[in-house]
């Protein structure tokens, strides 16, 4: 790019100086008509066998004031080129040529080069600061003549932007000073900048995603893997309980004892209740993605209905657990999915009793408010961080309690809670602070 300028400028120059040999030949031949000499230069070229170009020069001068109108003949020959570069050499030798005739008569007029050369930086839409020019002389070292302004001071270190000789031998040249070309090649090249910086953008976008789906899709896998572990002994526990139950009863002779009969076909119960609910949450979930699963909605007495979940977790656990329910208005008829709001319902309260130590304290709020039932179940119990409760509703995620394992789940619950909220058009919200208990509010719209 900073070659392609070079050339540009170089450009402007050859026909800036063009301009200006045209502009004082004009001068030149208006001032001739009056003078009594005439001055005639000519190049003709020769090629050889080799494709070599001889120049040779002639230079004519007629003096009128003479009788016999006196002519002066000087022939010289010219440097010898390939025919390949004719053209450039050519144009060179007519230049040198014209200089010589004219510069002798008319000097170069450096400010009028400026102003040409102005003009043909803006017909090329360079925009570059030319500050001023100066014709150099190289053999003797010094400046023949300067556009710079006397007020403008020139450091030592400065060094023109282009130098432009307009002769064979390289004895004059013109130089140019510039602001640096840099400010103009990267304007030159901001849209090729501004794409490589798109697209870059895009490559480095493309790059995170892709990195954070490998990372989800590991962590995914991870998960996958916990559950799976989990759910064996989760089917394992309730089996081999069962089994172990029947055995006793079958092979111990214990059908005689009517209390050992009756404990041990409880056992038996509650294990098979508790691989019921497994394998009903795991067939809930694969329904839920499924385009035919639909909700039954019916109308429920929901104070009916949460005192059954109530009695039945009483019964399930080992706990001492102090209920509060209430219901506004007390007959209340919520219109939803029986199977699903229970389902929901119990898991809340099932995770509100095993995270409150031993003596839980579990709160139960149901109320319509602004056309939507509110379900809300409060606890006294361990309380949920604030960075966990992003991730409390995604599928397979526990909440690590570090090497506490007397909690058993997996990580299912609150996912099925927050699916079948959504399936009934609702929500569910979380508020929560470590070490004094967690409130989970289920809103379901009443007109859904």
């Amino acid at each position: 790019m900073h070659d392609e300028l070079k050339r540009e400028l170089t450009t402007c120059m050859e026909s800036a100086e063009l301009l200006e040999l045209f502009y004082r030949m004009e001068m030149l031949e208006k001032e001739h008509h009056k003078k009594d000499y005439e001055q005639t230069i000519s190049i003709t070229g020769t090629s050889d066998d080799r494709g070599n170009i001889t120049f040779e020069k002639e230079d004519r001068f007629v003096d009128r004031s003479k009788e016999d109108n006196d002519t002066t003949i000087t022939k010289s020959t010219l440097n010898s080129i390939e025919e390949d570069f004719f053209s450039e050499h050519f144009v060179r030798n007519i230049n040198t040529s014209m200089h010589n005739a004219i510069d002798k008569e008319i000097p170069i007029n450096i400010h009028r080069l400026d102003s040409l050369f102005a003009n043909k930086l803006k017909q090329k839409n360079i925009r570059t600061k030319h500050y001023y020019s100066e014709i150099f002389d190289t053999n003797q070292g010094k400046v023949i003549s300067t556009s710079r302004p006397e007020e403008t001071y020139k450091k030592e270190s400065d060094y023109p932007t282009l130098i432009y000789f307009y002769d064979n031998d390289e004895a004059y040249c013109f130089r140019i000073y510039m602001e640096p070309l840099t400010r103009t090649i990267l304007i030159r090249m901001g849209g090729i900048l501004a794409t490589t910086l798109f697209i870059i953008i895009i490559l480095g976008f493309a790059f995170w995603y892709l990195i954070r789906t490998v990372l989800n899709q590991k962590t995914l896998e991870e998960m996958k893997d916990d559950f799976t572990n989990n759910m064996t002994h989760e089917l394992k526990t309730p089996i081999a309980v069962a089994y172990s139950a029947t055995d006793a009863l079958l092979n111990f002779n214990m059908t005689k004892n009517e209390e050992k009969r009756r404990k041990y076909l409880l056992i038996c119960k509650e294990q098979l209740t508790r691989l019921s609910n497994l394998v009903e949450q795991i067939l809930s979930m694969s329904m839920e993605q499924r385009k035919s699963f639909s909700l039954y909605r019916e109308e429920i007495q929901i104070q009916t209905l949460i005192q059954e979940l109530i009695e039945q977790h009483k019964l399930k656990t080992d706990k001492t657990v102090y209920f509060s329910c209430t219901c506004y208005p007390n007959d209340l008829i919520v219109y939803a999915d029986r199977t699903h709001l229970s389902n929901m319902l119990s898991n809340l309260i099932d995770n509100a009793i095993k995270y409150s130590g031993d003596k839980p304290i579990v709160t139960i709020q149901v109320k319509e408010e602004n056309g939507c039932y509110c379900f809300s179940i409060e606890d006294n119990g361990l309380g949920i961080p604030a960075d966990k409760q992003s991730h409390i509703f995604d599928k397979f995620y526990r909440i690590p309690h570090g090497n506490v394992h007397n909690i058993k789940g997996y990580g299912l619950g609150l996912f099925y809670v927050k699916t079948m909220a959504e399936k009934h058009g609702g929500a569910i919200y979380i508020k929560s602070t470590p070490g004094k208990g967690s409130l989970f509010t289920i809103r379901i719209p009443a007109n859904h």
